[in-house]
């Protein structure tokens, strides 16, 4: 173990320095990285790694401030940070600057997050730009760079805003600075993080959350490239030094050094200029290993039914009204491994524990269909105070009880399906992690992901500080084996709550799986000849499946073409019809081949519209395209029924498909959909009915090997195989909880454990059409691009779903997608594993 100052980036050896990013390593300290379990840093010398960061609580006021001693360049400059977000729908500043006195838009200049959780560079009385998009992940980390350049001839470059290293080109409001117009960032005023210094009204909106690696750079209009690049091999924005000049007014702040609160340590300038900062109501202890680079657990904001969460989401505040089984679940999963958090109760009231899914609805914490395992901290109706409530029954066994200031060490071996509470290091049924022996609960399910949870119980104002590894709290030691920060040593073998600890899934870039091309049409009504072919590329691979759609038109179908039934056929998803002949002969066009890295589109024999369905001028397109393979989970299956009745059809995928598409190749009939949700007896079609009855329809059900289906003997089939990848896809179902009690649209957050990059839904309890939602056509939040594919309807919009670093939120209201009580199947698949993820 080590104190609990700790830098990731560099580690000391004697008189010797080893900085994240070299490639030469002593015995010694290979040794020292593979016992703190960091040594998958050292297995990648080109990573540029971020030890930890601040957090910003904006219950304790806390920011930093510096006020320049000269006015440095007030009409060009950078400013670079990651942060995450622990609440949101407030206005919250990041970076300003402010004297407290007259208003005007020299002086004041705010990169601020709106109530609406948009992103803003404001002056006093204008907004410069306001994002389209939401900033409403509290999962992961964003890096966003905000560039100035008032002298710029065009006037739209004078302020540019890069999101995880794109550039952001939609806003809600646009208005250029003047030419060669002085901001107030660079003047001689108090400049802060965390919070501006307005004092007056409404201000001075303070930050909640965590901020790493902040570089100011005085003098330079700089695009993200500067401070960040792609990973080669997970396709995912990650950090990267920034080796420039700084200027006279730029400083570097990585918040590495807290022996100390003063601007020589925790707000130190670690570029040459020494610009350092001054820490207020901040301590030694809001240094956390919470990074970019290791992501540690947190309480979700958007998985809370009317608790209070704040102190960098790791303070659960219990509600003394409402609902008795208020909950809120944490923001990562574990479906596997040995973990282990504190949570000191430093009010007693409430239960603390894990639950299985990352929902948190109203529900009783022991019988409701989401269930909580927990250990009650206070005596209310029919629990006791140190109970262990197992899911299903209030008849828990009483231990240990819980008194004020108590610190509860929770350990789970999901593998083991086992889990054991301490009190203050004392296991509570003679309990040994370690060894296995002792458990308090023995029958967890296993590879289902848990979440660490509370749940309101007597409404009596229960606090609890939670630790999941990242520290928060004084009096804490760094325990190597453990990756983590506690009170307590954690057990052999028992892991800190963070995604360095996360497997490392098998496929790190899902686009070399499934990708999305979104196009514009090229061509007109009288571009080439019947035939003609109109290659689109960008994929990793070539596909076995393609899925399209023209998505500003309402009259044509969705096309289906794969690569096991050769260039001839192409089915139609929103028809009964036998599949049709794929060729010219379609009159608007169609799937002429299947590419190396991507496919080509054919003309077809329309005088008036030839192009149309595929690729023409005007038009707006997208292209879902799979690779078939057993690591991804995907099959394909070519079937000609031997037999009227239960057929046994072999598949390669080596695990169990959770979905499976079926449709005749010769005749006209419904396709068939199974769902793992539904019994094998029931299947959904490509129209808006919900589930419908055939008995026996898919025999015992699919395996690992093989899967059954209830046909006509010499009926030709084509079957398409789903199942789930750790990282990559999700097939599961959840369920709508309809308006929030504020009337605004807080749906359901689902838990995949990676980025979505697509999303097809479906409510199976009633009629409602299917809907697909990626962000290869709406790259940012909201997502408010939906197709239909029961339905000819071009694209529709609303405000549907949020997709996020680890899963992705409902937030509409309508019975589409979240009625109270619907039952919605899903199928997602990823742009990230969490493990990799930047925040959405």
């Amino acid at each position: 173990m080590s104190s609990q100052k700790f830098d990731r980036r560099k580690f000391i050896f004697g008189s010797a320095t080893l900085v994240a990013g070299t490639s030469i390593l002593s015995q010694a300290e290979k040794t020292f990285a593979q016992v703190t379990g960091l040594g998958a840093f050292w297995q990648q010398p080109t990573k540029y790694s971020i030890g930890q960061s601040l957090r910003f609580a904006s219950v304790n006021s806390a920011y930093l401030s510096w006020t320049p001693t000269s006015a440095g360049n007030r009409k060009k400059w950078t400013w670079s940070g990651w942060f995450k977000r622990s609440s949101l729908s407030r206005d919250q500043v990041l970076f300003g600057a402010y004297d407290n006195s007259a208003g005007s838009n020299s002086i004041y200049t705010a990169l601020t997050f709106f109530s609406d959780d948009t992103l803003s560079l404001s002056g006093w009385n204008v907004r410069w730009r306001v994002t389209s998009r939401v900033f409403r992940d509290p999962g992961a980390w964003y890096h966003i760079v905000c560039s100035v350049d008032t002298t710029d001839a065009v006037a739209a470059n004078r302020v540019k805003i890069f999101c995880n290293g794109v550039q952001v080109t939609s806003f809600s409001e646009s208005n250029d600075p003047t030419i060669s117009a002085d901001l107030g960032i660079n003047a001689t005023n108090m400049h802060c993080l965390g919070r501006v210094n307005y004092t007056s009204g409404s201000g001075p909106y303070p930050f909640d959350g965590y901020m790493a690696e902040v570089n100011f750079v005085d003098g330079q209009a700089l695009d993200s490239s500067y401070f960040g690049k792609v990973d080669t091999t997970t396709g995912q924005w990650v950090s990267k030094r920034y080796n420039g000049t700084y200027g006279t007014n730029g400083f570097y702040l990585k918040f590495a050094d807290n022996s100390n609160t003063t601007s020589t340590t925790l707000g130190k300038d670690s570029s040459a200029n020494n610009n350092n900062w001054t820490p207020v109501n901040l301590q030694a202890h809001d240094q956390v290993l919470d990074s970019p680079t290791n992501n540690f657990c947190t309480l979700n904001w958007l998985s809370n039914n009317g608790c209070t969460i704040n102190n960098g989401a790791l303070r659960w505040v219990e509600p003394t009204t409402g609902s008795n089984y208020a909950q809120t679940a944490a923001t990562l999963g574990v479906s596997f491994g040995k973990w282990y958090w504190e949570d000191t109760v430093s009010t007693l009231c409430g239960v603390s524990g894990f639950r299985l899914d990352g929902t948190a609805y109203d529900l009783d914490p022991v019988l409701g269909n989401h269930s909580q395992y927990g250990y009650v901290t206070s005596s209310s109706g029919s629990y006791t105070n140190g109970e262990a409530c197992p899911v299903g029954s209030y008849a828990g066994t009483v231990y240990t009880a819980v008194s004020a200031n108590d610190v509860i060490g929770i350990a789970i071996d999901v593998d083991a399906g086992k889990a054991w509470f301490s009190i203050n290091n004392v296991w509570v049924n003679s309990g040994n992690p370690a060894t296995g022996a002792g458990a308090v609960f023995t029958a967890i399910s296993k590879a289902v992901p848990w979440f660490p949870a509370l749940c309101r119980l007597g409404g009596l104002g229960g606090v609890h500080n939670l630790n999941f590894g990242q520290g928060g709290q004084p009096g804490l030691t760094y325990y190597s084996a453990a990756g983590g920060r506690f009170k307590y040593s954690p057990p052999s073998g028992f892991k800190a709550l963070s995604t360095f600890h996360l497997s490392n899934p098998t496929i790190k870039n899902p686009a070399q799986y499934f990708d999305i091309l979104a196009y514009a049409g090229v061509n007109t009504t009288t571009s080439g000849s019947v035939d003609q072919g109109s290659a689109k590329t960008g994929l990793k691979f070539s596909p076995d499946l393609v899925w399209m759609k023209a998505r500003n038109e309402g009259t044509l179908s969705y096309l289906l073409r794969d690569s096991v039934r050769g260039a001839s056929v192409l089915s139609i998803p929103s028809s009964a019809a036998s599949s049709a002949a794929n060729g010219a002969t379609l009159p608007s066009g169609y799937i002429k081949s299947l590419d190396p890295n991507g496919f080509t589109l054919g003309r077809g024999n329309s005088g008036a519209t030839p192009w149309r369905n595929v690729d023409e001028t005007g038009y707006n397109y997208v292209g879902w395209c799979w690779r078939k393979s057993a690591a991804s989970g995907f099959d394909i299956i070519q079937n000609t029924l031997s037999s009227t009745g239960i057929n046994t059809i072999s598949h390669s995928l080596g695990a169990t498909p959770k979905m499976i598409l079926a449709k005749t190749t010769g005749v006209s009939e419904n396709w068939f959909v199974y769902s793992a949700t539904l019994t094998t007896s029931e299947y959904l079609t490509f129209s808006t009915s919900a589930k419908i009855s055939s008995a026996g329809l898919w025999g015992t059900g699919p395996t690992t090997s093989q899967f059954q289906f209830n046909g006509t003997a010499g009926r030709d089939y084509i079957f398409y195989l789903f199942a789930e990848v750790p990282g990559y896809s999700r097939i599961d179902y959840y369920t709508g909880n309809g308006a929030s009690p504020d009337g605004s649209a807080d749906g359901p957050f689902v838990y995949c454990g990676f980025k979505p990059k697509y999303l097809l839904l479906k409510r199976i309890d009633s009629t409602s059409s299917w809907v697909v939602l990626d962000s290869a056509r709406n790259s940012y939040n909201v997502q408010t691009n939906g197709l239909y594919p029961n339905l000819l309807d071009a694209e529709g919009s609303g405000d549907f779903v949020d997709f996020l670093s680890n899963g992705f939120k409902i937030r509409d209201s309508g019975v589409g997608l979240n009625a109270p009580g619907g039952k919605y199947i899903y199928i997602a698949f990823a742009e990230a594993p969490f493990k990799y993820a930047s925040a959405m």
